[in-house]
């Protein structure tokens, strides 16, 4: 009887519960938020969503040929950007924006050449190298627009992808000169107001004023000095002497002016 029971325990022990081996099952997925509308179709792994598929620089420049060129020398010509960007290969054609009113340079320009894998060796080759004591900056540019009829194109026609920038930075330093100009008039304006106030303020005037180049020539005139040598920097004092001999000038020219008769306090008080 007592070895039935330790078989019996012995079969316990090598029993296994077949259920708790098992993986819990996954859990219901979620509603669609609209039942409607189908789901969308999540990108394969290591596959780019369409979003993030735009093409690279070298790609769009590649499909283009053309070069969009900016930061350039505003007395650059067009004969100096071929000789410069005929290095990477044959040029369609090459046009330097310029203002419509003074025909003068924006410092930006379009590169169009005929074998679009030179414009990529031009772009790689020049963007960063500095051209005219300027560091040119490339960007690519789309295929050139087809004017409309009856408007023409040519050196002053600007892409809409890079219109924005162009304008921009015209539109900023124009806007920059105007603020810097209305500042300037408004002071010039204040200070001739306030000098038209004052001219017939007496209190203003000073009828024994001395500049301090005239008291300097006096002081040195009547010492038998040199102004260099009365004004030299090395003993600090120089400010201190020459209100000493502006007083002393001054004081000096009072009792000459009395001495010929002159009523020094009536000039004075005006």
């Amino acid at each position: 009887g007592e070895q039935e029971e330790e078989g019996d325990d012995g079969g316990d022990e090598g029993m296994t519960d077949p259920q708790s081996h098992l993986p819990l099952p996954p859990p219901p997925p979620l509603p669609h938020p609209h039942p409607h509308l189908p789901p969308k179709p999540s990108p394969a792994d290591g596959e780019e969503s369409p979003s993030n598929q735009e093409p690279s620089a070298e790609e769009q420049v590649r499909q283009s040929g053309r070069l969009f060129v900016r930061n350039l020398s505003y007395v650059a010509t067009e004969d100096e950007l071929k000789a410069v960007f005929g290095v990477a290969g044959e040029i369609d054609s090459l046009h330097l924006i310029t203002d419509r009113e003074t025909k003068r340079s924006k410092g930006i320009a379009y590169v169009q050449f005929k074998n679009f894998d030179d414009a990529v060796s031009a772009a790689g080759r020049l963007d960063g190298t500095i051209f005219q004591g300027r560091l040119l900056h490339i960007l690519p540019a789309k295929p050139a627009p087809v004017p409309a009829a009856g408007v023409s194109g040519g050196e002053h026609s600007i892409d809409a992808s890079h219109d924005a920038t162009a304008n921009n930075i015209t539109t900023t330093t124009a806007a920059a000169a105007a603020a810097k100009s209305a500042a300037g008039s408004s002071y010039k304006e204040e200070k001739e107001a306030k000098q038209k106030a004052a001219a017939g303020d007496q209190r203003t005037w000073n009828t024994f004023f001395m500049r301090a180049d005239t008291v300097a020539e006096a002081v040195a005139a009547h010492y038998g000095l040199s102004k260099s040598a009365l004004l030299d920097g090395g003993s600090g004092d120089a400010a201190v002497r020459l209100a000493l001999g502006e007083a002393q000038v001054i004081s000096a020219t009072k009792r000459l002016l009395a001495d010929e008769g002159v009523d020094v306090g009536l000039l004075e008080a005006c």
